[in-house]
Order: C-alpha cells, then structure tokens, then sequence
C-alpha cells in the first residue's frame, strides 16, 4: 500500500494576506475556502474559490496571498507528486465590544466635563463622525474647537480638516483651517505637516512645501513618503532612486497603499531595485485590493502574461474590468482636450507627478499626445504631436496617460486598435 502525505503550508514561505483596507473600514469579515494545486516543486500551479466570504475582494486577497506561498509538495512513497488541497482563510477584526465601547464614551464625557482635551477630543471626533453614538456634528466641532483651543495637536489636526472640507462651500473656513494646520505641524503633527507640504507646492511655494514633507517623513508619515519616494523615482540625481525605494519600502510597511503601487513597479521594471515579478505582483495585488485602479491594469497584464503569477486570462479580464467600471466620482482631472476615436476612462488614471525640476523652475504649458490604443483599451505607444515647450513635462505626462486605460475604438461593435489624441496641461495654480 503506498504511503502518502497531503500538501502542507511551509509557514517560513507564507505571507499574510494584508486586510484591503476599505474592507476593514467597512467591518468586513468572513471565510474564503480555497481549493490548490500544488505542484511537486511546492509551488500553486491552480487555484480556485471553493466557498466565499461573502466579499469578492477578500476573497481575491486571500487567493493571490496563497498562491504565492510555497507548500512543502504531497508525496507517494517519499516521491512529490502533484495534489490538491483546501485550505480556509480567516478574515476577522478585533472589534471593540459594544459594552466597552459605552463604558468608553462614558469616560470621555466625564473628562470632558472636567475640562480635559484629551477627553474633549475623543467624544467630540466620535461625536462629528458617528463613532458609536448618535452623530452630531454642530456638538462634536464645539468640542473639537475647545480642545484645539487648549493646544492639542491631534484636535487642530482635525479642524483643519473639518474646515478644509467645509472650504469647498464657504471659502472663508480655508484661513482658519490654515491657521490650525500650521499650530498642529508646529507640535510635530505629521498629517498637518504632510497637509502643509501639499498646500504650499500646489502655491508654488516649492521649498517651504518641501521642508514641511520632509518634517513630515522624519515624523514616519507614510503618505509623505509614498510622494516623496514616487517622485524621487523619476530623479536623476545620484541616490535619489536608492532613497526613493527605501521611503517606499518603508512607506509600504506603514500601510500606505500607493506606496504598494509605485515599488510593485519599481520591481516590475527592475528601477532602483532587481527586477522580481514575484514581488511586483504582491505589491500590485496588496494596492489593488486597497482600490488602485493603476495597479489592477498593471496585475491585468501580470495575468495575462503569467510572470511572476499565474498565468489567468479570466482573471486578467476581470480586473480590467473593475478598472474600467464606472466609479461614483473622477480620481484625475480631465484633459483640455481628446479625439473621438478612443477616449480615456479618467478615473482609471493619477496625476502625472510634476518633475521636481520643472517646479522649481516655473515650467508649466500644455503637450499634445498621440497614443496607440489596443482592443482592450490599453496603451501600446506614446508620441509628442507638439510640445509644452518642456521636456521634462512632456515626458511626465506621456508617462502618466500611458498608465490610464482607454474605451477603446470599435467598429461595428468590434474593437480595434487605434491612435488616438490627448493634450494635458501643466498649470500652476497661484
């Protein structure tokens, strides 16, 4: 009788799927059955979705996390050989009890009474955003303001934003949103530090921007240095790339999904780094799970090809597909202008990143783009029809368009390829 062992999880060579972080906003939990192959060399030669959480993107994550674990093989008279296995995949929070959460708030009412920031903030942020009691926001930014008003940087963080979102109506609220910015960044806040840094380069105000970013990296702010270390990406200045990967790498380990993007490219295309598509694709995943649309085109194409993957046809369809789904609001502006032949899904796009260079120097106009457009609505080529007058915007901006996808061209309800024109403009606002 032969003597048999079934596929088992090497636990050295198995990373943790992260939680997609809208996901775990949302509350989502549950449990993915998935089914594998596994080969004789302990590497996922198939997979599938057996029983559902409930959740499509956790189970997605949990699907990818697995295939890119190796198994120690199942073997038939010591020899490996090729088996199945289903393994569940557990998605769970660790929730505050209601009973907890009341004796909580309770807590901070008495402190507030007393006159305690800390207090103060707590029940009035838990009081404007809902937090596990009735939502009242006229009662919750009166809170806030005292406790801002005391000197609390977290407080003055979170009326700058208020008012930041209040500005959109009443442009008289941008002043004191500034205002409370700048006391928050003074006590080292790294939000309003990163807020700071944002405002003032979209002024022109580049080096006062780029003390603030900085102040906000050296606080481990890891939206600052998910910028900053894309941005460092398009350098040509000597330790610029090695600096840019450490900020994302470390950007990365600190939960900022962008971050996941740009290094997954990075490793794709072996930039400051060597080349790993093994890597790249878990990057990819991780910040296509947290809702990238860039990085679902590029993991599409990972399928597509099966590097660093598998190679799934059907999956790379469908993620094309969530890309290029209408969302409820744009993610990039529109463009001055396109041809009618094949036009761009804007939302499935970012901003071009502004060339540190050319922001200092002042340089802003607007490049016209010939692109080439495949049936799946994927740029193939990008040519310069007529410049901004600057080389370093327009080489930014092809790079930036030729990551969006497009609606590609049809004729007779068939899509086919096709060129295709775009201009972009670079303005600095004052």
């Amino acid at each position: 009788m032969a003597q048999t062992t079934a596929p088992a999880i090497d636990q050295t060579r198995c990373d943790k799927a992260p939680y997609p972080a809208l996901e775990q906003a949302a509350g989502h939990t549950g449990k993915s059955l998935l089914r594998l192959l596994i080969g004789e060399n302990g590497q996922v030669r198939e997979s599938a979705v057996m029983s559902s959480s409930g959740y499509p993107v956790l189970d997605l994550a949990a699907q990818e996390a697995l295939e890119r674990c190796i198994f120690h093989p199942a073997t038939e008279n010591g020899k490996p050989v090729a088996d199945w296995v289903e393994i569940p995949y557990a998605w769970l929070l660790d929730n505050t009890s209601p009973e907890q959460l009341q004796q909580q708030l309770a807590q901070w009412r008495a402190g507030a009474e007393r006159g305690e920031a800390q207090s103060r903030f707590e029940l009035g942020r838990a009081l404007f955003d809902g937090l596990g009691i009735a939502r009242d926001e006229d009662q919750g930014k009166k809170l806030l303001r005292l406790a801002a008003g005391q000197g609390l940087a977290s407080a003055q963080d979170k009326m700058a934003d208020i008012l930041m979102e209040e500005s959109r109506e009443n442009k008289g609220a941008a002043q004191e949103a500034v205002a409370w910015m700048r006391k928050a960044a003074a006590q080292n806040n790294s939000h309003a530090q990163m807020g700071l840094a944002m405002l003032m380069m979209r002024a022109g105000q580049h080096n006062a921007g780029d003390a603030w970013l900085e102040r906000a990296i050296s606080n481990n702010h890891p939206h600052a240095m998910a910028y900053r270390g894309a941005e460092l990406l398009d350098s040509d200045a000597p330790g610029d790339i090695q600096r840019a990967i450490e900020l994302l790498a470390k950007a990365v380990e600190l939960g900022a999904p962008l971050a996941s993007y740009d290094l997954g490219a990075a490793y794709a295309q072996g930039h400051g780094v060597v080349r790993d598509d093994k890597q790249a694709a878990r990057l990819y995943s991780e910040a296509a799970a947290n809702g990238s649309r860039l990085a679902k085109v590029a993991l599409a194409q990972l399928y597509e090809t099966g590097q660093g993957v598998l190679k799934l046809p059907a999956r790379a369809r469908r993620l094309r597909q969530e890309a290029s789904a209408d969302p409820a609001s744009g993610l990039a502006p529109e463009p001055v202008s396109t041809s009618a032949a094949s036009t761009p899904l804007w939302h499935t796009c970012n901003w071009p990143r502004w060339p540190r260079e050319a922001l200092r120097k002042g340089q802003q106009g607007t490049v016209k783009l010939a692109l080439l457009i495949d049936e799946d609505g994927v740029v193939r080529d990008a040519k310069v029809l007529a410049s901004s007058g600057h080389p370093l915007l327009d080489q930014a901006a092809s790079d930036g368009v030729k990551r969006c996808l497009f609606k590609p061209y049809a004729e007779q309800g068939k899509p086919m390829p096709t060129w295709t024109s775009v201009q972009y403009r670079w303005q600095i606002e004052s």
